[in-house]
């Protein structure tokens, strides 16, 4: 996949600023998430997508792990979209979704890593296809290579409203990230 860099001031060192992922590959797995939220940890942030069982509790868990300049780069292809978006579910008076409840994790859970994302939502469906770009393409691309490789992880198919909260709480925790590290 070849890279587009619209570099923006504040880029840090391996930060992507503009990738069209529409040419890469749909991830092949896809998950179907009614609850979610996003955690700091180990500075890192696990976004957490679930399904709750029909009655109480959850019945799995996908936990997609990004480093903090994955989140920079989510948040970074997100300026112009979220506030859009914001501005949509204003007008159309959604409920907010609720942060998911992590009392327990369930017995079907599953923990997967991303530092890129494409995002969509059409009415009040919405999707997050997740991709991973390795630490060695991504030092090649702050090199000044133009082609980045990426693996699809997976789909995350949600409502518009639990779009919303995901990214609202990534753009809460980017503040409490660690600085980015230059490498020379």
């Amino acid at each position: 996949m070849t890279v587009r860099r619209l570099p923006i001031a504040d880029a840090g060192p391996s930060r992507i600023e503009r990738l069209d992922l529409a040419a890469a590959r749909v991830p092949g797995r896809r998950y179907q998430a009614d609850a979610g939220d996003a955690v700091a940890r180990d500075g890192r942030v696990q976004i957490l997508f679930a399904q709750r069982r029909c009655l109480a509790g959850l019945r799995s868990l996908v936990v997609v792990n990004v480093s903090p300049e994955g989140v920079r780069n989510i948040l970074a292809s997100c300026v112009e979209f979220l506030p859009r978006l914001r501005e949509y579910l204003d007008s159309r008076k959604l409920p907010a979704a609720v942060p998911l409840e992590r009392t327990e994790e369930p017995a079907q859970a599953v923990a997967l890593v991303a530092n890129l994302a494409l995002i969509a939502y059409a009415d009040t469906e919405a999707l997050i296809d997740f991709y991973h770009a390795s630490a060695w393409s991504l030092r090649v691309l702050a090199q000044g290579g133009q082609d980045l490789a990426v693996d699809p992880v997976v789909r995350v198919d949600l409502s518009v409203t639990l779009l919303r909260l995901v990214l609202d709480r990534l753009q809460e925790l980017e503040r409490e990230l660690p600085e980015p590290l230059v490498n020379d």
